[in-house]
């Protein structure tokens, strides 16, 4: 694994742990050959940007609904029976 601390624009640092296969998909996504080197501004541009699209997927309420087997239970309340369980 490898690690590079880089220099953010605005100060501070960003560090970060990479994977070889995190490196191929941040030189496929930058279209790079194996032979390039990564540059600290694109695993920053790289980090920012799917960062960015994560948090632009999420709703206003600040989470992802996830589907499950209570789902539905609270759309149908006035159809519940008032009489005791026998």
């Amino acid at each position: 694994m490898e690690k590079r601390i880089i220099k953010l624009p605005k100060g501070g640092d960003l560090e970060v742990d990479m994977t070889p296969r995190f490196l191929d998909i941040i030189k496929e996504y930058f279209d790079l050959d194996s032979t390039e080197s990564i540059t600290d501004d694109q695993i920053r541009m790289f980090v920012y940007g799917s960062t960015k699209s994560a948090l632009d997927t999420v709703p206003e309420y600040g989470y992802v609904p996830v589907p499950g087997p209570l789902d539905g239970l609270d759309e149908d309340i006035d159809a519940v029976s008032d009489e005791p369980l026998k």
